[in-house]
C-alpha cells in the first residue's frame, strides 16, 4: 500500500507493485550516500526522457517531499549532487540548470554543484574536457 496526504492507496496490480518497489529502491539509495553524481547530457535544451522518469519515481509525497504550512519541504537528506551536463553547444546556466535545482531542492536536495562539458559538437572537446578535469579536481578537494 502507498499513502498520499494521509490517506492509504492499494497497491495492486504487479506493474503497481513493481513501479512502488522501484520508487522505493530509488529513494532509500538517495538516503545511503555521501554524494551523488548524475550524468546529464543535454537533449533539445533539457533533461533525457530517462532522468525526468527517474525525478518523478523520487518525488513521493510523503516521503520525499510534503505540503507544510510555508510551501514544499523535501524530506531526503541533503547529500551534495554534482550535476555532470554535457552539451554539443555553449550555454552556461540557464533554464535547465535552474529546474535541475528547482526540482532536487524540492525533495531536500539542496546542495547542487554543476560540473559542464560544453562545446563539444563546436570542435571543442579537448578545452572542454580540460575545463571539465580542473573543476572536478577541484571539487574532489572541497569535500
Amino acid at each position: 500500500n502507498a499513502e498520499y496526504r494521509g490517506q492509504q492507496f492499494k497497491v495492486e496490480t504487479e506493474v503497481q507493485k513493481k513501479a512502488d518497489a522501484l520508487a522505493t529502491e530509488l529513494i532509500e539509495e538517495i538516503k545511503s550516500v555521501d554524494l551523488i553524481v548524475i550524468g546529464l547530457p543535454r537533449y533539445n535544451f533539457g533533461a533525457p526522457a530517462t532522468f525526468k522518469a527517474y525525478i518523478d519515481f523520487i518525488c513521493r509525497p510523503g516521503v520525499s517531499f510534503k505540503y507544510g504550512a510555508n510551501g514544499p519541504e523535501g524530506l531526503l537528506p541533503n547529500v551534495p549532487v554534482w550535476g555532470v551536463m554535457s552539451a554539443g553547444g555553449l550555454y552556461g546556466e540557464d533554464q535547465y540548470h535552474k529546474w535541475l535545482n528547482v526540482v532536487l531542492s524540492f525533495v531536500g536536495l539542496k546542495t547542487i554543484k554543476f560540473l559542464p562539458i560544453e562545446g563539444v559538437g563546436m570542435g571543442k572537446a579537448e578545452e572542454a574536457l580540460a575545463t571539465f578535469s580542473a573543476s572536478v579536481a577541484t571539487s574532489v578537494k572541497e569535500l
